[in-house]
């Protein structure tokens, strides 16, 4: 007797009034909160054409298929408007209150053409822009993103992607994504994504419930006064606040991520992990500090008033690991980020993290200045120990250019 085909499991809800044409597939991806909508993928038209469908009116059940995708398949595009108020939702939803993503002036005054949306912003664009092709019964693995310019108020983010190549390992049937976020300038950052899709062969993805931390090979040029750093582990730093159902939300409102598993408690406690989890990226959020201590420089956070120390004031010095300054560097902007992800995260979980210096360039002259990439990797832990995510981390600490 063959195989018996795998089918996603439908949310537990009265049949639809308007069941899905045989032409069309689903796609959970759109349904915004307040007068919800989602996606349907019209076939055989030669071009996809995307139609807003009620939720109310269409169960939100299928996703891709790893047997359905293809090499060199392409995402539909994203357009994301940037206003002021995104960079304030950002803030709020990545409790990242460094100056440069809320004040002009100081962003102007090192150089930069102006505020700018952060990492974790972009990170989330790309998971939005994700999951809304592959619906949310895939899973991410790992992504990259490489910071190439800046998205500042009045631009506009355009996403592209497609796929780059699909491969089975061990238990996951993964598809590898390679993706652009581009404005008027050209691009601004470029993104990868490792995705565990699930398969008529394979079923369901099953949630990766152990990590191990990657392997680093050294920069040529690594500078003698960074070794005394290199390896040199913190001590776990707790984040602020616990992950919470509260927080995540402010995440997929900022850049409008209608991920069930997110904030749908119905159709997450329904699903393979049975109950609402944390967007993957959102890793960095939960060790954030508090808003009063958050600031280029940790004894003086707020740059509009500078005699200001930190609130509340700190026990003891910023984690030394933490704090590598190479020699004149004043500022820092993030250029590479690579995570991998682990054990899901869950409202009530309690966050922290390690540090250490894992690489450091020689000097490199560029357009902000002369300075070094540098290479730190955290390791996110919960409350029990496990190791949930890690994240490579390269800035440019760099000598800012006065005027």
């Amino acid at each position: 007797m063959g195989a018996v085909p795998f089918v996603l499991p439908r949310r537990k809800r009265q049949r639809s009034a308007c069941p899905l044409s045989t032409n069309t597939r689903s796609v959970a991806s759109r349904f915004p909160r307040n007068g919800r909508r989602r996606w349907t993928v019209a076939r055989g038209e030669g071009r996809k054409s995307w139609q807003p469908r009620a939720r109310k009116e269409c169960a939100m059940t299928d996703s891709l298929l790893w047997e359905d995708v293809n090499e060199g398949d392409e995402l539909p595009v994203l357009e994301y408007p940037i206003t002021v108020k995104n960079l304030v939702m950002g803030v709020v939803g990545t409790r990242d209150f460094m100056p440069y993503h809320h004040d002009s002036a100081y962003t102007q005054s090192i150089g930069s053409r102006d505020q700018f949306v952060n990492t974790m912003f972009n990170q989330a664009l790309f998971g939005r822009f994700v999951t809304d092709w592959c619906g949310p019964d895939a899973d991410f693995r790992a992504t990259t993103l490489n910071m190439i310019g800046q998205v500042c108020p009045g631009d506009t983010a355009i996403l592209e992607g497609r796929v780059a190549s699909k491969r089975r390992e061990g238990d996951d049937y993964l598809v590898e994504l390679e993706l652009n976020s581009r404005n008027h300038l050209g691009s601004a950052c470029i993104s990868t994504a490792t995705m565990a899709l699930p398969s008529r062969e394979g079923g369901g993805v099953k949630p990766r419930l152990e990590l191990a931390k990657p392997q680093i090979e050294l920069d040529p040029g690594f500078p003698d006064f960074a070794r005394e750093w290199l390896g040199k582990e913190s001590e776990p730093r707790y984040g602020a606040y616990p992950v919470s159902e509260v927080q995540i939300m402010y995440w997929a409102d900022m850049v409008e991520d209608s991920n069930p598993l997110y904030e749908d408690t119905e159709y997450a406690r329904d699903s393979r992990h049975a109950g609402i989890i944390a967007p993957p990226m959102a890793l960095i959020t939960w060790t954030m500090d508090r808003p009063g201590r958050s600031g280029v420089n940790p004894e003086a956070p707020d740059v509009g008033q500078p005699e200001r120390g930190p609130w509340p004031p700190r026990s003891g010095p910023p984690t030394a690991a933490a704090r590598f300054d190479p020699p004149g560097a004043t500022a820092t902007v993030a250029t590479i980020s690579e995570q991998a992800y682990g054990k899901p995260l869950r409202p009530g979980d309690r966050v922290s993290a390690s540090t250490e210096l894992v690489n450091c360039s020689g000097l490199k002259q560029t357009r902000l200045g002369p300075g070094y990439f540098t290479t730190v990797l955290n390791n996110y832990y919960n409350q029990d120990g496990e190791l949930v995510g890690t994240n490579l981390f390269t800035l440019l600490r760099y000598t800012a250019q006065e005027g």
